[in-house]
């Protein structure tokens, strides 16, 4: 089970000498299991735990040559050897990761982990990443690095990690995450720069290795770009790192399950224990010994023996095993070893094996069996390319055998072979050299070449083992991986690839090889966006050349946005696998449009001038001409009186996305009708075009006409001039443009060139003009009394404008003139109280008395003789009973009326006509008036 485990290099201030430096890097990394190296521009890799290059390291000098070898500075690790650019300058420092831009290349620092530790997280702090400084005292350009992320060799994507600045400065320059790992640029004046990288939670990803490396200057000056030569450029140090990941456990074992020794202590294959897991810190275990065949002390000293690990060391470790050189023939003699107390660590499966003493003292001639070569190679079929073979040298005399022992080199058993042990017999007479069948597991995985390691082992009659008792076979892999070349492929909904859907082959060619293209809706649905059958993809013998996989898109009209299929290669045949990449997803870009109305209303004047113009969209895609047709039908407006109803087409050309204005054809009448609306639909779409939201829209047309009028039926006017009520024209509707018209005048009761001036009279309005025009007609001031006169007055001819309902009027003269007074008339007889009128009683006078007055006649008495008055104020209604009551208009008041010698009847004012009409009646009966008989 594996433990989570923490670290750290380094420190988070500066080295104030080697030692310190030394203690804090190279040491620190050798305790923790952690390679650490540089690689130079030349490709020269420095190991920086070796004793001579810890020897080299020192702080900022510029002493050759320690100035090109050393990988420290103050600040933190970089690489030795600088670019040619600053060897030139004594104050540089030489040990940092530096970027050479007149080469494009850059040194690279590297941490390595162990194979059995996996890291998810790390906390980097650098130093010296500056920013652009002032032009030609400092950098000439932003400082960029460069982190790369492996596991086993494997660039790992920094998508998969989570990327957080730790010490952000106002302006932050970002961290950037690319195909080629994380690029950072120096934004601080101090030159630190502090993130940490961290595994998705999900994503079950780690890594187990780090390289730091260089880019060229960002935004350098223009004086720095233009130099030919260039002196300086991106470098910077690592001055700390903490890091969190999980090791697998300590395991100690014996590398074999058998060994050999000769007699004399010389090693066949000796005794080895292995240490695999983390190697942080330090394990041991002891090996003891007991007899097998062998016997103690006689054979071998049975002392127990200690086997220990130093930290960080996973070196196999030899065992000695204390062996007697006796004389006597007693043939190969075993000893049973087995590995006991673990400190630090666990016992592996591998716990117990046998030591074969391979006895020397011969009684006949001996035998010596070999390998014949250091080096095989099979077929993963099996096919052996150069077979493992033994052969025998020296005495043939009597049978002799011995046995191959298989052990893991990078194949493992039982997955890539079965690591039986094979016995290899030569009979009596025999020395054929013999060939050695491996069983080799021809699986189907893409994994490289592997290798086997061989062991010649007990030997029997009079054998010995040879110098060559160990080979290594290499197993040479048959297989190919099939993959996606991309995890995204992105297509046009016509078909037209635009990163096509890629399947490569990698590995051995040999033989057919297939796998199927599985296709499942991501955002797109099948069959509605894509045909979802499975797509076989083939490769003939010896063809690695990747194949293009056409995946069937449906080339729909509607506006759907990008949409995605999810892609899976599976079902391999042949000695085909299928890679890392067995997933993708293909994006379909939408080439759809979408038409419709800017807007749900518009607005044009009635001489066709826009006044929100009708405008068609296109939103969506542009690709490919479209086009659509606007249908115009009656709102308010009537066709053809007011418009054209014609269709009208809209049109797109591909790439075009400029919004389209309609022009409606309006008629553009003289008639005041206010403002009216067409109806607008959008219609019949071609190409990739559909009809949106907004597929209607209402047009009003502005009304542009003005009707003009008399204000009133009637006017009046004083005879010397005086309007009483002036003749006015009114203009309504429109207020656009100038507009005109004529009042022509005809007599009524007045008589041209006598009462008034006959002539045309023009009207004018301007532009925006809607106050009312007063006309002022010529009047005669005559001296003649002839009464209220009349005259006709008609509008005519418009200019601009309609002639309105109220196109004639009348116009009244008020006569100024006084009427002569009429000859007065006696009045024959007495009036009495019975009547004033012929059969016209005046009811309700209580009595008349000697001088005729009238009593209890209501409100003020009327007198009718001597001071005969009408008193002020009294309506002659009053009176009671009288029939229908005394008519005199209204109000109906009076003073001063009397009806005496002289017969004079004053101030009656508005009433007084009635006095002249001897036929009116007083009363509401039909007598005749016999005032003024």
């Amino acid at each position: 089970m594996p433990t989570s485990f923490n670290g750290s290099l380094g420190q988070s201030t500066n080295f104030t000498s080697v030692n310190d430096l030394i203690t804090k890097w190279p040491t620190a990394a050798q305790n923790q299991g952690i390679k650490l190296s540089g690689v130079a521009f030349d490709g020269v890799e420095t190991d920086y735990l070796n004793p001579q290059a810890i020897a080299n390291l020192t702080l900022p000098t510029n002493e050759n040559p320690k100035s090109w070898l050393s990988y420290g500075s103050t600040p933190g690790i970089g690489v030795p050897s600088s670019y040619n650019g600053w060897f030139t300058d004594p104050n540089k420092n030489r040990a940092e990761i530096n970027y050479d831009p007149n080469t494009s290349q850059s040194q690279v620092l590297k941490l390595k982990w162990a194979e059995d530790q996996n890291i998810n997280s790390a906390t980097i702090d650098l130093s010296a990443l500056s920013p652009k400084t002032n032009p030609g005292l400092g950098d000439q350009g932003n400082e960029v690095g460069l982190l790369q992320i492996f596991n086993n060799g494997t660039l790992v994507p920094a998508s998969n990690f989570t990327i957080t600045r730790l010490n952000s400065p106002a302006v932050v320059k970002p961290i950037t995450v690319g195909s080629d790992g994380v690029t950072f640029t120096g934004d601080r004046t101090d030159g630190n720069f502090k993130f940490k990288i961290e595994a998705n939670p999900l994503s079950n990803i780690s890594f187990d290795e780090l390289r730091f490396s260089a880019k060229a200057y960002d935004t350098p000056t223009a004086a720095y770009t233009a130099t030919s030569f260039k002196d300086d450029s991106s470098d910077y140090l690592l001055r700390n790192i903490e890091y969190q990941g999980t090791q697998d456990p300590v395991s100690l074992q014996f590398s074999a399950p058998t060994f050999s020794v000769n007699e004399d202590g010389t090693p066949v294959a000796a005794v080895t224990v292995t240490r695999t897991g983390s190697s942080a810190g330090t394990a041991s275990a002891t090996v003891n010994l007991t007899n097998g065949t062998a016997t103690a002390p006689a054979d071998y000293a049975n002392t127990a023996i200690p086997v220990n690990f130093a930290a960080g060391d996973s070196t196999p470790k030899t065992i000695v095993v204390p062996i007697v050189d006796d004389a006597l023939v007693e043939g190969n003699e075993t000893v049973n070893l087995s590995l006991t107390n673990p400190t630090g660590a666990t016992l592996g499966t591998q716990s117990t094996a046998t030591l074969n003493i391979v006895d020397n003292d011969a009684a006949v001639p001996t035998s010596t069996l070999q390998f014949s070569a250091p080096t095989f190679r099979i077929r993963e079929d099996g096919t052996a390319v150069s077979a493992v073979t033994v052969t025998r040298t020296g005495s043939s005399v009597a049978a002799v055998s011995a046995t191959v022992s298989l052990a893991d080199g990078t194949a493992t058993a039982p997955a890539d072979y079965a690591n039986s042990p094979i016995v290899v017999n030569f009979a009596a007479g025999d020395s054929t050299p013999k060939t050695i069948d491996i069983p080799i597991v021809n699986d189907t995985l893409f994994e490289g070449n592997e290798t086997v390691n061989l062991s010649l082992i007990n030997p029997t009659g009079n054998a010995t083992i040879g110098t060559q008792s160990t080979a290594v076979t290499t197993i040479v892999d048959n297989d190919s991986t099939l993959q996606f070349s991309s995890p995204t492929f992105s297509v046009n909904e016509d078909g037209t690839p635009i990163a096509a859907v890629t399947v490569t082959r990698t590995g051995v060619t040999s033989g057919t090889v297939s796998a199927t293209v599985s296709l499942t809706d991501g955002t797109a649905t099948a069959p509605a966006d894509y045909n979802a059958n499975a797509i076989v993809v083939n490769f003939a013998p010896g063809d690695s050349a990747p194949k293009t996989v056409n995946i069937p898109i449906i080339n729909d009209t509607l506006l759907e946005s990008n949409e995605t299929v999810n892609l899976s290669l599976g079902s391999p045949t042949g000695n085909a696998s299928i890679g890392t990449q067995s997933s993708a997803t293909l994006d379909i870009i939408d080439n759809d449009s979408t038409l419709q109305f800017s807007a749900p209303t518009f607005r044009i004047r009635e001489n066709g001038t826009a006044v929100a113009a009708v405008t068609v969209t296109r939103t969506g895609s542009s690709t490919g001409a479209v086009s659509a047709t606007v249908n115009l039908s009656n709102g308010t407006a009537v066709a053809p009186a007011d418009y054209d109803n014609t269709a009208i087409p809209v049109n797109f050309a591909a790439g075009d996305s400029a919004p389209k204005i309609v022009n409606i054809p309006i008629i553009d009448d003289t008639l005041v009708e206010g403002n009216e609306t067409i109806n607008l639909s959008l219609v019949n779409p071609t190409g990739n075009a559909t009809i949106g939201t907004q597929g209607t829209a209402v047009t009003t047309i502005v009304d542009n006409d003005s009707t003009l009028q008399f204000s009133a039926p009637f006017f009046s006017v004083n005879e010397n001039g005086t309007p009483v009520s002036a003749v006015t024209v009114t203009r309504t509707g429109s207020a656009v443009g100038a507009v005109s018209a004529t009042v022509s005048l005809s007599d009524g009761t007045a008589t041209a060139g006598l009462d008034y001036t006959n002539g045309l009279i023009a009207v004018n309005f301007g532009n925006g003009d809607l106050v009312p025009k007063t006309i002022t007609i010529p009047i005669f001031d005559d001296t003649l009394f002839e009464g209220d006169e009349t005259l006709g007055l008609t509008l005519v001819s418009p200019i601009g404008a309609t002639i309105g309902n109220q196109s004639s009027t009348v116009l009244s003269i008020i006569d100024n003139d006084t009427a002569p007074a009429p000859a007065p008339a006696p009045i024959a007889g007495t009036l009495t109280a019975s009547s004033l009128v012929f059969d016209d009683p005046i009811t309700n006078f209580a009595a008349a008395n000697a001088n005729n007055q009238v009593s209890n006649g209501g409100q003020n008495a009327i007198p009718l003789q001597g001071s005969t008055d009408i008193q002020n104020g009294d309506w002659m209604s009053n009176f009671t009973n009288s029939l229908g009551r005394m008519a005199m208009a209204s109000p109906g008041t009076s003073s001063d009326v009397g009806i005496n010698s002289t017969n004079s009847i004053g101030n009656f004012g508005t009433t007084d006509n009635w006095l002249n009409l001897p036929k009116e009646p007083i009363m509401g009966s039909s007598a005749p008036n016999l005032l003024l008989a």
